[in-house]
């Protein structure tokens, strides 16, 4: 027989792993502050776990404390991300990463402004597609960049090889 999910305990589970990425990642900062993209990652873990506290203390809570709970569901995405540039020396913040912030926000606010009951189905699936949206491009940014880097150190290891043998690197 399926039993049913315990949302409750499933949130103070993830609410205490965040905390603890959260916190590895703020003393691998402190321990080297020019690693700066572990400060992003903290923050990431940090704010993702008050969200959390947050939507469960506020069960029947304002549409303005719902949406911005998941304004910033969306914005521990981008700080994923950004700390993801900032490993890799560029500029951390973009202008598309508005979206990924926005996203929750407006999948959580637009049926209930529709007249949609709080905790409808529908209302449940849009707030689903806003997070999906945000986690989809903060994902998809991600590997992006890492694609990006792959065929940049093929590249370079291809430029190195013997002209003869151009499997064959030195």
């Amino acid at each position: 027989m399926l039993q049913s999910l315990d949302i409750f305990t499933l949130g103070v589970c993830s609410t205490l792993a965040s905390s603890a990425f959260g916190t590895v990642f703020f003393a691998l900062w402190r321990r080297d502050p020019a690693e700066r993209h572990l400060l992003h990652w903290a923050l990431s873990s940090w704010i993702y776990a008050v969200v959390l506290v947050g939507l469960f203390a506020s069960v029947g809570h304002s549409l303005a404390l719902g949406a911005m709970f998941f304004a910033l569901m969306g914005f521990t995405d981008i700080l994923v991300v950004s700390g993801v540039y900032r490993l890799n020396g560029e500029t951390p913040f973009r202008r598309w990463m508005i979206v990924p912030i926005l996203a929750p926000p407006i999948g959580h606010s637009l049926p209930i402004l529709l007249g949609v009951a709080d905790h409808s189905p529908l209302a449940e699936v849009s707030e689903a597609i806003g997070l999906a949206i945000a986690m989809g491009l903060s994902g998809l940014a991600v590997f992006a960049r890492a694609a990006a880097s792959i065929r940049a150190a093929r590249r370079s290891r291809a430029s190195r090889s013997w002209p003869i043998f151009p499997a064959i690197s030195p």
